[in-house]
């Protein structure tokens, strides 16, 4: 019996090629788009690859107490196979960016979400006296009453921030700005930049995001009875995203549309 590879399937691909990791996280930035969807006020829109991934605007000014007087909240997704620390790469771009949305639109009070699966990791060489890691003491500061201490842990954060490193897919006058502003900027307006940046731990992966998106469809008052629909308005709400997605132009997602 002749058991010699079939010619056509003697073919070399060039290694590398699978674009599994980009598809991923794009699918995951759908995903968590649809969760903050489902969860929108009649006060507020999504826009979709405005200044962030995610983007949630006010539509009247009434409701703009209930994000911390922001007008505006950035969200950033992003989807790791691995830890994320303050000096992480992906959390240095994003810090970065922040500042320079906040240079272009003084006039703006803007806040920053970064959104992730990727678990908190241990900066290398900065260790807390306290044992927490650096983006877990960022999000200690908004508990801690005591102006002592207070300023010990921005001054820390100061000094995390600052220590050597450039990252080459930072715009080097961009983070050359930002590392000026922690340098010399009081503690009131560093811990202001502090405040307005969120850390946020999401679903672990792509299925329990997934499974969050179909409970949260099932919850809703439309579906009364109907709970076994879910998993096809799932199938009809990521259609309906990745067409606005690829859209060219402004990109708005509004409450009960």
């Amino acid at each position: 019996m002749n058991t010699s590879p079939h010619p056509l399937d003697r073919f070399l691909a060039i290694p590398n090629r699978d674009a599994f990791a980009t598809i991923r996280g794009f699918l995951y930035q759908a995903v968590l788009t649809i969760q903050a969807w489902l969860r929108l006020p009649v006060t507020e829109i999504l826009e979709l690859e405005a200044g962030e991934d995610i983007d949630w605007r006010f539509l009247a000014e009434e409701a703009i107490s209930s994000r911390k007087d922001a007008d505006r909240v950035l969200g950033q997704v992003k989807y790791r196979g691995k830890g994320l620390s303050l000096r992480s790469e992906v959390s240095l771009t994003c810090l970065v960016t922040f500042h320079e949305h906040r240079l272009r639109n003084p006039g703006l009070r803007l806040q920053f979400r970064l959104l992730s699966n990727a678990k908190i990791a241990q900066e290398r060489g900065h260790i807390h006296p306290s044992g927490l890691k650096g983006i877990e003491l960022w999000e200690s500061l908004k508990a801690v009453a005591d102006p002592i201490e207070r300023k010990a842990r921005l001054n820390f954060l100061r000094s995390v921030l600052l220590a050597p490193s450039e990252p080459p897919s930072i715009n080097r006058t961009q983070l050359k700005s930002f590392r000026a502003f922690v340098r010399t900027c009081s503690d009131e307006k560093f811990l202001d930049f502090v405040d307005s940046f969120t850390w946020m731990e999401t679903s672990g992966d792509l299925e329990s995001a997934f499974g969050t998106v179909e409970q949260l469809i099932r919850t809703r008052q439309e579906l009364q009875g109907f709970e076994q629909a879910a998993p096809l308005c799932l199938q009809a709400l990521l259609q309906h995203v990745l067409l606005v997605f690829s859209q060219s132009g402004p990109k708005e997602l509004r409450p009960n549309t």
